[in-house]
């Protein structure tokens, strides 16, 4: 009998499995193609490497909201991008209890945090919870408000405004000046108008004008409270400069003073002849001075101590020096040619 020999698809399937690969790229023991140019195999010392850790600056804020607060979040994450290191900001819920910003450093530090800045809230369980964060080395920076430094721990740095009190002696001085120079009434009274919304300093600005107008022997007629520039703040302030028509100054507390108070004086008809000064937040103000619609003013700073705060955080990470008080300066703009506003000629 006849035996019948492989089929021919058998004989195919024998010869490819015998034939060693001869595909470009391949070796003989793998048929996985090379690496990229450019790029390592696994083999190198660099797939082994431990990477290098992002720097994160964690902003920790306290339940409270105001314009200053919302001001240091926007203002520190732009500067953190600026800088290169991850930003993190973080607040406790309205009706969360007082230790919930301390458990909210806690996580932070938990998860890695390389600094942080904080605007601390008066709690024994916030302080407790900095103590710690910087038992373990993580930097703290405070932003406005002091907090003493455990004396077992490395001390915080303090990031802040000079005190109010110089500044506002030299706003409540100018007025004085300008009005003399002006012809107006020596004895006649300043108009104080001030913010119905608080912010992280209003209570120590709102003590240093009170002292300063007092030294300078001068006479509040009254004081306007505002809500921004709406019609039922400008009801308000004509309703006191009516009822005291004989003013000689403004004295603005907020930007809010400023608009209102230049707004009816020069307006065409304008119910009197005085003088504006004061603090403000927005530099949008500033060319309120630089055309003499006011006397002077003074930029309370809140921007620049955000930005500041941020890049001590970064200095600190990176091991550089840094005081523990930095003071971010306020600046103090003066017209040139104040007793000629447009409703004076």
């Amino acid at each position: 009998m006849l035996r019948r020999g492989p089929s021919p698809r058998l004989c195919l399937v024998l010869a490819l499995t015998l034939v060693p690969p001869v595909l470009a790229g391949c070796d003989s023991d793998s048929y996985a193609p090379p690496p990229p140019v450019g790029l390592k195999t696994a083999s190198s010392s660099s797939a082994t490497a431990m990477p290098v850790r992002a720097k994160e600056v964690v902003l920790i804020l306290p339940v409270e909201e105001n314009a200053d607060l919302r001001t240091y979040e926007n203002v520190s994450r732009v500067e953190a991008g600026n800088l290169h290191v991850i930003h993190r900001a973080f607040r406790p819920r309205a009706n969360d209890p007082a230790s919930n910003q301390a458990a909210l450093i806690s996580q932070a530090v938990a998860d890695g945090a390389s600094a942080l800045l904080v605007v601390p809230d008066d709690s024994k369980e916030t302080a407790d919870a900095l103590a710690a964060a910087g038992r373990k080395g993580v930097p703290i920076i405070l932003i406005g408000r002091p907090l003493a430094s455990p004396p077992d721990g490395p001390p915080y740095t303090l990031v802040t405004l000079p005190d109010y009190a110089a500044s506002a002696r030299k706003l409540v001085e100018i007025l004085v000046e300008d009005t003399r120079k002006a012809g107006l009434p020596a004895d006649a009274p300043f108009l104080l108008v001030k913010s119905v919304w608080k912010d992280e300093t209003t209570a120590a600005r709102t003590a240093a004008v009170a002292a300063a107008l007092k030294a300078a022997g001068v006479t509040v007629a009254a004081t306007v409270e505002v809500v921004e520039a709406s019609d039922e703040s400008r009801r308000r302030f004509d309703a006191a400069l009516k009822a005291h028509p004989d003013i000689r100054a403004v004295f603005a507390d907020d930007d809010q003073g400023f608009t209102i108070g230049t707004a009816a004086r020069d307006e065409t008809n304008p119910r009197g002849k005085y003088m504006v000064a004061g603090y403000v937040f927005s530099r949008n103000n500033v060319m309120l001075v630089a055309t003499n619609q006011v006397s002077a003013m003074v930029e309370r700073g809140v921007e620049p101590l955000a930005r500041r705060a941020t890049r001590i955080a970064v200095d600190r990470i990176e091991g550089r020096p840094v005081p523990d008080r930095v003071e971010v300066e306020m600046n103090l703009r003066r017209a040139t040619d104040p007793i000629n506003p447009p409703s004076f000629r």
